[in-house]
C-alpha cells in the first residue's frame, strides 16, 4: 500500500464544505479523494497537520482520526524529529516556507509516494524530491 502525506488544507476543505462555492468545490474532490483512498493508500499525518486542522477547522485530533476511521482509511500519525527540523532548513533554503518545509521533510522521511495539498503552488520549488497533488489529481 502507498502511502500519502495528507496537508491539512484538504481535511478542513472537508470540514468547513458549507462555506461557499470554492468550498464547496474542494469539498466534493477533497471527499472522492478520501473514497479513493480506502484500500489503496495509507495516509500519514503529522503532528503539524493535527495543530493546523485544530486551528483551522476546530477540529480535535480524535475527530480528525474519527474521520478517517469512517471511510475506512489507515492512517499513520507521525511527529517531528530532530533530523526532520533540520531537513526542513534545508527546503526551507530551496523556497518552500515553513511549517510547508516539515510537511516535505516528514513526507519524504516517511517514504510517501506524494503530498495530497491544495497549495500545490507553495510546494513547487521540491517537486524535483516528491509528487505534489491536488486531491483532484487522484482517481
Amino acid at each position: 500500500m502507498q502511502r500519502v502525506y495528507l496537508d491539512s488544507n484538504v481535511f478542513i476543505a472537508v470540514i468547513r464544505g458549507d462555506m461557499g462555492k470554492p468550498f464547496r468545490l474542494m469539498y466534493q474532490f477533497s471527499m472522492d479523494f478520501l473514497v479513493h483512498c480506502q484500500g489503496r493508500f495509507e495516509v500519514i499525518l503529522s503532528d503539524v497537520t493535527l495543530k493546523e486542522i485544530r486551528c483551522h477547522a476546530y477540529s480535535s485530533p480524535e475527530e480528525a482520526l474519527a474521520l478517517f476511521a469512517e471511510h475506512g482509511i489507515r492512517v499513520t500519525l507521525v511527529g517531528p524529529d530532530e533530523s526532520n527540523k533540520r531537513r526542513a532548513k534545508e527546503i526551507e533554503l530551496l523556497g518552500v516556507h515553513y511549517p510547508d518545509s516539515l510537511h516535505v521533510a516528514l513526507a519524504l522521511r516517511w517514504q510517501a509516494c506524494a503530498i495530497v495539498t491544495w497549495n500545490v503552488k507553495d510546494f513547487e520549488p521540491v517537486r524535483h524530491l516528491i509528487d505534489v497533488r491536488e486531491p483532484a489529481g487522484f482517481g
